[in-house]
């Protein structure tokens, strides 16, 4: 997983679960 640390670590949660099949997702956060 290269999944960078998001700043929002409330979303990050939300958003890391879901850049499991967006991986553009976690990026663009």
């Amino acid at each position: 997983r290269k999944y960078k640390p998001l700043k929002n670590s409330k979303i990050s949660k939300f958003r890391v679960t879901r850049s499991l099949d967006d991986d553009d997702n976690q990026e663009e956060i």
